[in-house]
């Protein structure tokens, strides 16, 4: 029997709907409210108007949403904290301030190395699995298992020497 081969219209299926959950993503990612940055000085201006509805602290990061819209028309915010004292005396001088969020150098070297290893971690794991190096024997140790045939249609063997027909002989 021939090996059965795949069928083009299957690939092209997969490929069709594998696009469009992409295209449906991007959409969705896109529609998503916008949160515009604004200065750390504008926000402390909204919280003494009273203009602030809600905001959550991160670490270094203030995002909230304002009670009435931002010149860009959304109501989402986003800033970068700056010590109290310091934010009091820029802000006593009428300096226009914001922050930048502190980032280590090793969470930035992390992000580019670990996630590589990662990936050749399972790449190394899989290729040996398939060389016979796995729990499994692997992919290409077929017919290697060691354990007897299946029974099943059993193929007669040729007789053994002893059991064969012997020619007679005629002398007497």
């Amino acid at each position: 029997m021939p090996a059965k081969q795949p069928q083009v219209w299957s690939v092209v299926w997969i490929a069709a709907i594998s696009l469009l959950a992409f295209v449906v993503m991007i959409l969705l990612v896109n529609n998503l409210p916008a949160t515009e940055v604004i200065p750390y000085s504008d926000f402390q201006k909204y919280l003494d108007a009273g203009k602030v509805a809600k905001a959550t602290v991160t670490g270094d990061t203030v995002t909230g949403e304002l009670t009435e819209k931002l010149p860009s028309g959304t109501t989402s915010f986003r800033t970068n904290r700056i010590a109290p004292e310091l934010a009091t005396e820029l802000s006593r001088h009428g300096v226009l301030f914001s922050g930048i969020p502190s980032s280590s150098g090793l969470g930035a070297l992390l992000s580019w190395i670990v996630p590589p290893l990662i990936f050749v971690g399972i790449w190394w794991l899989a290729a040996r699995g398939m060389m016979g190096g796995g729990l499994g024997g692997g992919l290409l140790s077929a017919g290697r298992s060691g354990r007897p045939p299946p029974l099943g249609p059993q193929v007669p063997a040729l007789p053994s020497e002893e059991c064969r027909a012997k020619p007679i002989s005629r002398s007497r």
